[in-house]
């Protein structure tokens, strides 16, 4: 799976991604592309240990049809501890995703991240979600890279 993502990457990067703030998720499957903005809105950076920060993340769908029974995953990829989504489950208090999003349609996801320790923390927490148009869904995951620092 970790040489598959990376083979494919590598070709879009070979490929020329126009777009330096869209990172091309590889998991796709028939007409759902899910797509995620990056960059530093994925670091929590400094937070003091007892205290929580928030991000919301936009999550696009750039395919031809739409992504169902979009959620949490709950084995590779589970969101871990300092990290969670805000609130305490998907999709965040102030997240807007359901279960499903619609092609050309955008929603977000409300994580947090709080310290209860000093150190450097990264989390791939995932969500799942498969093609509505498939007779035999498969559930794929886009990850989503978080990181922060307790202090």
């Amino acid at each position: 799976m970790i040489f598959l993502r990376f083979f494919i990457l590598l070709f879009v990067v070979a490929c020329g991604n126009d777009d330096p703030e869209v990172e091309i998720d590889p998991l796709f499957r028939d007409g759902v592309r899910l797509e995620y903005s990056v960059g530093d809105e994925h670091d929590f950076g400094n937070v003091s240990v007892g205290s929580t920060e928030t991000i919301i993340i936009t999550i696009t769908n750039n395919g031809d049809t739409a992504a169902g029974s979009m959620g949490e995953s709950d084995g590779a990829g589970k969101i871990e501890p300092p990290f969670d989504f805000a609130g305490g489950s998907y999709p965040g208090t102030n997240g807007t995703c359901t279960i499903t999003l619609g092609s050309g349609q955008s929603c977000t996801v409300e994580f947090e991240f709080s310290p209860t320790s000093t150190g450097n923390f990264l989390n791939d927490p995932g969500i799942t979600y498969y093609d509505s148009s498939d007779i035999d869904p498969v559930d794929l995951v886009i990850t989503l890279d978080l990181k922060g620092t307790g202090i």
